[in-house]
């Protein structure tokens, strides 16, 4: 609860708990301090009339944790009134949202991705050449990582077919024993092998982050007819912020569905 100048005169536990502050903290704050200073204006040029007009308000704003962390919050607000019917300040319950928008965001990225794929697959007038180099494109650009490889196999040596480096750090031809990079890893499982940070996990060991010094990577078994061909990678030698969530390991596996 808020009084007529915005400052808290009561609030729960789990709510101040979500903003990383204790009761006592908040108490005889403002509320100004839990939101950006952008947020706060737009909500009183935009926001603040509606609720004065029906008396209530429901929206999504930017939270402000006390480490700095921002974080997406619902927020419903009613003012509250005395018996002259004069406002006398406002009752305010809030959510995370967070996984919310991130699921939002992740099914449009998704969404956006099956499209570009399919208008790529459906270039038969272009050489498998442009298509591949259109696939690696796309597939660095959607995982936010440098590095595309398509591999072949050929024995106990990966060889690379199709590739795609800022600067040309690998030639199509190379070829590599199979045990001494991630391509080989991710050849023993029917499902995507991913990590962001190879440095923090068992794969520290691997001649993939020792020799090859990648940290981030993603990649999944190419089927041909029942037949291993070889692997889609991609990968950077900087760690990723995020780990890869289910949606990117779906759509690699699409990927490679396409590409077999």
């Amino acid at each position: 609860m808020l009084n007529e100048m915005g400052r808290f005169t009561y609030i729960n536990p789990t709510h101040a708990g979500l903003y990383g502050y204790t009761t006592e903290e908040l108490i005889g704050q403002s509320w100004h301090g839990l939101y950006s200073d952008d947020h706060c204006t737009n909500f009183y040029d935009t926001s603040f009339p509606v609720l004065q007009s029906q008396g209530w308000w429901q929206g999504e704003l930017e939270g402000k944790k006390k480490n700095g962390e921002i974080f997406d919050v619902e927020v419903f607000l009613t003012l509250l009134k005395n018996e002259k019917r004069e406002q006398k300040g406002l009752l305010c319950t809030c959510r995370d949202i967070t996984e919310r928008k991130q699921l939002e965001v992740a099914q449009k990225s998704s969404e956006q991705g099956i499209r570009e794929l399919y208008e790529i697959a459906s270039r038969y007038d272009e050489p498998w050449e442009e298509r591949m180099a259109a696939l690696l494109e796309m597939g660095c650009r959607r995982f936010n990582l440098p590095f595309g490889v398509l591999t072949q196999l050929e024995n106990d040596r990966l060889r690379v077919e199709f590739v795609r480096t800022p600067l040309n750090e690998v030639s199509v031809g190379v070829e590599f024993p199979k045990d001494q990079i991630f391509c080989g890893e991710t050849l023993k499982s029917v499902q995507p092998l991913s990590f962001a940070q190879a440095s923090l996990t068992e794969w520290k060991n691997h001649p993939g982050y020792t020799t090859l010094g990648l940290e981030a990577y993603i990649g999944a078994p190419i089927i041909v007819d029942r037949q291993q061909y070889g692997t889609l990678a991609f990968a950077s030698q900087e760690s990723r912020k995020d780990e890869f969530t289910d949606a990117e390991r779906d759509f690699i596996q699409l990927m490679v569905q396409w590409v077999g």
